[in-house]
């Protein structure tokens, strides 16, 4: 990962990003699952394997283009991982409109709400990308991910 970015992403996270895991289940809430899955961060992976069993996550997780930066005129793509998309929604929601792993929900999912302030949003959004830019775990499970099933935009299911 360019050395640029990883020293800009760090910097940007604001002191003090309190990641407390949000509880809303509301229609706003459940339509995120149906557009747009939240991303992944390192730590997601190991506890998404420990509640699945060897159920196969390399099926069940997509590479996404990821997080776009800009900074004094040079755009990076920080590359993300998220839940795969089937029958038009997040291969962990269920019929009910449930999550099928809520107990161990990505961080794009369990650290976010409809209803979250943006200037918090934008807080922990940082605070997830900084995880992402110098983990080589995550980076190289990426690249796995966009091997096996391509890449999508982060802004289409």
């Amino acid at each position: 990962m360019d050395a640029e970015l990883v020293a800009l992403v760090r910097a940007a996270v604001p002191d003090g990003v309190r990641l407390e895991r949000t509880e809303c289940a509301c229609p706003e809430d459940v339509a995120y699952c149906r557009g747009t899955p939240g991303q992944l961060i390192g730590s997601d992976v190991d506890a998404l394997r420990s509640l699945l069993g060897e159920e196969d996550l390399l099926d069940l997780l997509q590479a996404s283009r990821g997080a776009r930066v800009e900074q004094g005129g040079r755009t990076w793509r920080v590359p993300t991982i998220r839940p795969r998309m089937r029958d038009g929604r997040c291969v962990f929601l269920e019929d009910d409109d449930r999550c099928r792993v809520h107990a161990a929900a990505p961080f794009g999912c369990a650290c976010f709400d409809a209803h979250m302030d943006p200037s918090e949003s934008d807080a922990r959004a940082w605070w997830g990308v900084a995880a992402i830019v110098s983990d080589e775990q995550y980076l190289a499970l990426h690249a796995r991910l966009k091997e096996r099933h391509g890449e999508v935009d982060p802004l289409r299911p």
